[in-house]
């Protein structure tokens, strides 16, 4: 199952058993075989040091701002030194020169078991998940591992497609970023499906949609309209736009795999809405409670 921490310990295995720094190790065994020359583990320098894009945060005004501008976040070089789930530089280059050679790192016994074999084998679900990555099926055209990735002030998304060697690889120095429907559309034109066609709604009615709405368990969403989007906010600094596909039907902008929010009304009134992802058979409604 996804862990960070199990990471962090398999890090830890690494060093003891090898005799060599995570960082060495890592370096020696994948960046210099694959000519990774644009990656490297963190070593906790400040920005100013080396040659990184600047990560940048949301405020609750929705302005773009430094982590460290904000009340708990550090920058990205103080992580207190731990590596394994986090900690590593790249480009997109280098992760495409990862991603399709990552087998040749492995014997196939481990690839077939580390990366193919998913954690639930008997999961009828589509995201199960495998050692690192998930596992599904893009538009029903082949397997794929994928993994979204998020840190104060970055935010990735990285897809391969090992029958086919179609890859996707998106890296924002945005940790909620507004950039479009950028992997949806990518995906639509790699996989050649056709897209959703987004509609105009007035902001009467996407008013209407706005409040906060209660769980099954028993946690809360807030719908909210601003600058002219409705907008759901998972927390203070995450939140997502929803583009409309109907005066009640809404698509996450961005967000993969994909997930649909559909408001019921009741005698004209906002009763509820049902957020699914049909990719990966999830679904769950929440009550709105004002």
């Amino acid at each position: 199952p996804y862990s960070n921490t199990n990471y962090v310990l398999l890090a830890s295995v690494v060093e003891k058993v090898s005799g060599k720094t995570y960082a060495d190790f890592i370096a020696t065994n994948i960046f210099i075989p694959l000519h990774m020359s644009g990656s490297f583990v963190s070593d906790h320098t400040p920005y100013e040091n080396r040659q990184l894009a600047v990560g940048y945060m949301r405020d609750s005004l929705q302005r773009r701002v430094r982590p460290e501008q904000l009340s708990g976040f550090e920058p990205l070089h103080r992580t207190s030194g731990l590596v394994g789930s986090m900690g590593i530089f790249s480009t997109a280059s280098d992760l495409y020169k990862w991603i399709t050679n990552f087998k040749s790192l492995l014997s196939n016994e481990s690839y077939q078991q580390l990366i193919l074999a998913p954690t639930f084998p008997d999961s009828k679900r589509y995201d199960r998940y495998g050692f690192g990555f998930e596992l599904g099926y893009e538009k029903d055209f082949s397997a794929i591992l994928f993994h979204t990735g998020r840190w104060p002030g970055y935010s990735s998304y990285l897809e391969y497609a090992p029958a086919t060697g179609k890859t996707i690889i998106l890296l924002q120095n945005d940790y909620n970023p507004d950039s479009g429907n950028l992997i949806e559309s990518i995906k639509n034109v790699l996989y050649e499906v056709h897209p959703h066609r987004f509609i105009q709604v007035d902001s009467v009615q996407l008013s209407k949609l706005t409040g906060t709405y209660r769980l099954g368990n028993g946690s809360t969403r807030t719908i909210l309209f601003q600058g002219g989007k409705l907008l759901v906010a998972m927390n203070e600094q995450v939140r997502f736009v929803l583009k409309p596909i109907s005066t009640t039907q809404f698509i996450v902008d961005g967000f993969t795999p994909q997930v649909q929010y559909d408001f019921i009304l009741n005698a004209g009134q906002v009763e509820k809405y049902i957020n699914a992802q049909p990719e990966t058979g999830t679904r769950y409604e929440a009550f709105k409670i004002k």
